[in-house]
């Protein structure tokens, strides 16, 4: 049936068939925004024992895209997305942005109940003193801890890393807050936190700012982090680094390398800190031109940023 340009389609047995014939199917309901999307929503049966697809509707705005297309489209991603969909801490979390919606909202439930903040703390090797510490992302599944990764992977393909990134800069600010009226630490003691490139492009460094300023705290005592792997993957707003400097932010570069990403971002912005990646150690003593490149390097990155 159709309207204009929307589509009512639909293909297998009823809910009022299946249940006189005793065939027992679950039923999921996903909607879409359709200023993104050509399909506004449809609605699944599928068999609880064999996951086959009993039913679809779909109401699309496409009236002449064919039905068994849009079958053949979705199957796969469907028939996928139930088997896995209670996986969350293995790569079957990172499913397609096909059913963006849901994932989306199951990200941010993840940001919400199930992550956890960690703190490593920095220690200054010539009087072992600890003058800031790292935030580090865990996530909570089933009473253990799990691997971080498949779920940052997740958030940067959903932009949902912006809300963790976020969330890891509050928690930042309200603790350090803590810390000092309770005389634990000193007025240098300083947080460290990983922001995705996606996260700086988006958010105005001057929101960032207003977030540590809410606790009565400066943006002199937060270190922003970018890893030469993050920023080699996606293009980098340097006006926004620039403006987080202004706004008082210390940057760092972790994992630095000599791959060209890196040596660019180093070429245009001041770090406070750069972190050389552990694959440029020299192995051992007898490796004389191991350690001839890194002792220049890291004189390159110490007259470039100054420490």
């Amino acid at each position: 049936n159709s309207s204009g340009l929307i589509q009512y389609s639909f293909v297998g047995l009823s809910e009022k068939e299946l249940l006189e014939r005793n065939i027992p199917y679950e039923k999921r309901v996903i909607t879409f925004d359709p200023s993104l999307y050509d399909l506004y929503f449809f609605k699944i049966l599928i068999h609880k024992t064999t996951r086959e697809i009993l039913r679809l509707l779909v109401i699309s705005k496409d009236s002449n895209k064919d039905i068994n297309e849009i079958i053949q489209m979705l199957k796969s991603e469907v028939d996928f997305a139930y088997n896995n969909k209670n996986n969350l801490f293995s790569d079957t979390f990172q499913i397609n942005r096909l059913l963006k919606k849901e994932f989306v909202s199951i990200d941010n439930e993840l940001i919400e109940n199930k992550h956890q903040v960690y703190y490593q703390p920095k220690v200054k090797a010539k009087t072992h003193e600890v003058i800031g510490a790292e935030l580090l992302s865990r996530f909570k599944i089933d009473g253990r801890i799990v691997n971080p990764l498949p779920f940052i992977n997740s958030f940067e393909k959903h932009h949902t890393i912006i809300n963790l990134d976020l969330k890891m800069l509050t928690s930042a600010a309200s603790f350090l807050k803590d810390l000092l009226a309770g005389g634990v630490v000193s007025d240098q003691f300083k947080f460290s936190v990983n922001f995705s490139p996606l996260t700086l492009n988006i958010i105005k460094p001057n929101k960032l700012a207003e977030i540590v300023k809410k606790f009565s705290l400066l943006p002199n005592r937060f270190i922003i982090e970018l890893t030469e792997r993050s920023i080699s993957d996606k293009a980098i707003n340097f006006q926004h680094l620039k403006a987080l400097k202004a706004e008082g932010f210390h940057l760092s570069m972790d994992d630095f390398s000599v791959g060209h990403s890196s040596l660019e971002l180093l070429n245009k912005i001041n770090f406070s800190e750069v972190k050389l990646d552990i694959s440029l150690l020299p192995k051992g003593r007898e490796e004389k031109d191991e350690i001839a490149i890194f002792d220049n390097l890291a004189k390159i990155v110490a007259t470039k940023n100054k420490k």
